[in-house]
């Protein structure tokens, strides 16, 4: 009966193991999405002002076609 209240606790521990790093893996990969999502914002933020900046010299210029 020992043996098999050791084995059960082995198994139970192992489980627990198993669930602790798969826990440990999605928090690394809710931190690697955090720091994608970061980085895409600042790259849309970017793309923006410079498209302004292109729209706002294209306004400034005369040229066939514009209108």
């Amino acid at each position: 009966m020992i043996e098999n209240v050791n084995a059960a606790n082995n198994e139970q521990s192992l489980g627990i193991s198993q669930i602790n790093d798969a826990i440990n893996n999605l928090d690394l990969i809710t931190q690697k999405n955090a720091l994608n999502d970061s980085s895409a914002d600042d790259i849309a933020k970017k793309t923006k002002d410079i498209s302004s900046v292109i729209v706002e010299n294209v306004n400034k210029k005369e040229f066939e076609g514009k209108n």
